[in-house]
């Protein structure tokens, strides 16, 4: 049986925009045990895939730093003692320590977008003697234009209009059924929040939070909050909760109070979801919920969003420095200290009036 190995060394959202075109690679390589390398803490959204044989972790950060040469050393010699007929490396930036890892794996086949940004001579003919076959990236096009073109040169029949989608396991249901019910979350009775990007770079202001809130919570007043967040996230949503009056009993902390395909079934299950370009934006959009992402212009446009506009909104203020690749010129983020609280609510009313069409509709118990 031949073997082929999927490296996504990258990011939970950049994962989700993965499961976009990945049952197109179970079709592609139909009867191939399909092996996943992944970063440790996007293990547990692999798991519940049927047709993955094998997962295994490496912590690409630890891999990049001169602080852990032996973690380094120990994870390019892991790859050594690797075979397989396939190795498909798909992400439109490489990193030059995961080419160095495929490196080291024993396969006659080899394949990785080219980059087009890649222009050092040394750096084109290094890619040359790791892979086997390059495909053309296109720098213009979307994070998800990529993956479904990648995956149709190899073969595939992926749809332009492909979306993420999320797997659970059994008693992930029952897992989110006891976390709601110990803080009283209905259905469609809650808004999500979720205000951590990853980096500090790109948050929106805390103030500016905590006034949003109190807004949802005056227009709707039956209706909860749950601020929703990873460990890196906990002293962030204190912050904001430190804003708050202190008699406002209907915000709940969910920071770190889930894995991920919990945290999926908490987005699912609430009537909308508003955070900043993460994580939760994707997982909204893979579970088919409503969201407004606050965006700034780092990235513009490569990660999110994608899907029906009228569902996966953004705001954003537009500037001349935008696609800075987060390098900002300016003491403070101006793309995102700009954005006011009065326009993500304009787009809370567009979403949420009659005239769009806002009906909700809950999540199946075995998930979308």
């Amino acid at each position: 049986m031949k073997t082929v190995l999927i490296v996504k060394l990258d990011s939970i959202g950049d994962f989700i925009i993965f499961t976009a075109v990945i049952e197109e690679y179970a079709k592609l390589y139909k009867g191939c045990k399909i092996d996943f390398l992944c970063r440790p803490y996007v293990k547990e959204l692999f798991e519940p895939i049927p047709f993955i044989n094998k997962i295994m972790t490496l912590d690409i950060t630890k891999m990049d730093s001169r602080r852990y040469v032996l973690y380094k050393w120990c994870g390019l010699m892991r790859m050594k003692f690797l075979t397989y007929d396939t190795v498909i490396y798909s992400v439109c930036t490489r990193i030059r320590v995961v080419d160095q890892l495929i490196s080291q794996i024993q396969s006659p086949e080899k394949i990785a977008l080219e980059e087009a940004s890649q222009t050092d001579p040394d750096q084109q003919q290094s890619s040359k003697k790791i892979y086997s076959r390059l495909i053309a990236a296109h720098p213009a096009e979307t994070e998800m234009a990529n993956n479904i073109s990648f995956v149709n040169a190899l073969g595939g029949a992926a749809p332009l209009e492909a979306m993420p989608r999320m797997w659970f396991k059994e008693d992930d249901q029952d897992v989110y059924q006891s976390l709601a019910g110990a803080y009283s979350l209905s259905p469609y009775g809650y808004f999500a929040i979720a205000p951590g990007a990853g980096y500090p770079i790109r948050y929106w202001d805390n103030n500016k939070w905590a006034d949003l809130i109190l807004r949802l919570r005056s227009r709707f007043p039956h209706k909860k909050v749950a601020l929703l967040g990873g460990p890196g996230d906990m002293k962030l949503i204190e912050s904001i909760l430190r804003l708050l009056p202190a008699e406002e009993q209907a915000v709940v902390n969910l920071c770190d109070r889930s894995n991920l395909r919990v945290l999926a079934k908490i987005i699912g299950n609430a009537f909308l979801l508003i955070g900043t370009e993460s994580s939760a934006v994707h997982i909204a959009a893979a579970v088919r919920v409503k969201n407004i992402c606050i965006m700034g212009g780092g990235h513009f446009g490569r990660f999110y969003p994608y899907g029906d506009k009228k569902d996966n909104r953004i705001v954003f203020k537009r500037l001349d420095c935008y696609y800075c690749n987060w390098i900002c010129k300016y003491p403070e983020v101006k793309c995102l200290n700009e954005i006011e609280v009065d326009e993500v609510w304009k787009e809370l009313d567009l979403l949420i009036s009659q005239d769009s069409g806002f009906k909700p509709s809950p999540l199946r118990e075995d998930g979308p």
